[in-house]
């Protein structure tokens, strides 16, 4: 009977000894920023159909004078006039509305941009292993500010969609809409916002059982 309480102390001491496995937060937030990657396929498709939309409603509201000022553009090798958009954004918790300007050229340059990167971040990316080498707070910024711009692409994309729509009253029927588009972006945000509360609670845990241990001795 000794032998045998003996052998269950020593157990238990075996037991009490042992850690659990060791976090990898680097990999955490390497998901997170995955998740991100995933929209490039998705905001090339609303891209392009914005650029068709775009020519739809320039088509429609193309007057004589109009076609005449961009063939002079044209033969004097002149940059083509700025697309600006006033576009309406919502907000749902307040319920108000407020109108801003939105340069199409400009937007089309940063998203082409992001698109971009994002498709090196998506999957095994070449940016991959970049971003693995980076210490720990940085590629956290990397996440969160990619987080940000997506939420900036998705609300503009929301509003620039409802314009659209809106704008055409002849061609409105060859308006390509882009509502399956923007739920696909706005899951993969979800998903890389979830990535990075766990990240956050992970984190959290490990702070309070070192605490814990400096409290108790151990």
């Amino acid at each position: 009977m000794k032998e045998a309480v003996l052998r269950s102390l020593r157990v238990a001491a075996e037991s009490s000894k042992t850690t659990k496995p060791k976090v990898d937060y680097k990999a955490i937030l390497l998901d997170g920023i995955r998740a991100i990657g995933l929209t490039s396929t998705v905001l090339t498709e609303v891209a392009q159909k914005i650029d068709e939309n775009e020519m739809t409603l320039a088509n429609e509201k193309k007057s004589i004078w109009t076609k005449i000022k961009q063939l002079l553009r044209s033969m004097m090798n002149s940059e083509p006039e700025a697309v600006i958009y006033e576009l309406t954004f919502v907000d749902p918790i307040k319920a108000t509305h407020t109108k801003e300007y939105l340069n199409l050229g400009q937007f089309r340059t940063d998203l082409d941009r992001k698109i971009k990167i994002f498709s090196g971040i998506g999957g095994q990316g070449q940016l991959l292993p970049k971003l693995r080498a980076m210490p720990e707070d940085q590629i956290l910024g990397y996440l969160e500010r990619a987080i940000r711009d997506v939420q900036n692409f998705y609300r503009i994309l929301t509003a620039l969609d409802d314009y659209f729509k809106s704008a055409a009253k002849e061609s409105r029927d060859r308006i390509k809409g882009i509502k399956p588009e923007l739920s696909s972006v706005k899951n993969c945000l979800v998903k890389a916002s979830q990535i990075q509360h766990e990240y956050s609670a992970a984190k959290e845990e490990a702070e309070q059982l070192k605490r814990l241990g400096a409290n108790t001795g151990a």
